[in-house]
């Protein structure tokens, strides 16, 4: 039960099944942004059907929210970062564009978000894991014990090496 539940109650051990957490929930998002990158034009009029200002400043931080926090949580660097952008911009997208009261289609797309942020939220709970990149935040973070990444509790799982 130990190698399970550390000292500080934090689930590690299971790596492997975080690493693939980690891709599958990211390959949503990175899809999703390089889809926007590559037809800009039809996502900025998408974002524009939202009610946005200035459709074309958020398509772009569209993009950078979903191919950023995607890259940070597929690697895990940094993943407790990514993973809270993606909620934020998940929680804005899903209030804009699926409001459960239009339908059955809608409904789903409301609670398949919901289900999107709850996994975020669990790599913001346990973080990367040990296949993962998070033993370079401590090294290249100036962030310290501010850092969320880098004062977390998952680095104990970390390999010894720094």
């Amino acid at each position: 039960m130990h190698d399970i539940i550390g000292q500080c109650g934090c689930h590690h051990g299971k790596s492997w099944y975080k690493l693939i957490g980690r891709v599958l929930l990211g390959a949503i998002f990175l899809i999703a942004g390089w889809a926007k990158l590559t037809g800009f034009a039809g996502a900025e009029a998408m974002i524009a059907q939202g009610g946005f200002p200035s459709p074309a400043l958020f398509t772009v931080l569209a993009i950078i929210f979903e191919l950023g926090g995607a890259l940070l949580i597929i690697s895990g660097f940094h993943a407790r970062t990514g993973a809270w952008a993606l909620i934020i911009f998940t929680a804005i997208a899903t209030l804009a564009y699926h409001n459960p009261s239009d339908g059955q289609i809608a409904l789903i797309m409301f609670e398949k978000n919901l289900a999107i942020i709850g996994g975020l939220l669990y790599i913001v709970a346990t973080g990367a894991g040990k296949y993962s990149l998070a033993k370079w935040n401590r090294a290249m973070c100036k962030g310290g014990n501010m850092c969320a990444d880098c004062s977390a509790c998952d680095q104990h799982d970390m390999p010894k090496t720094m």
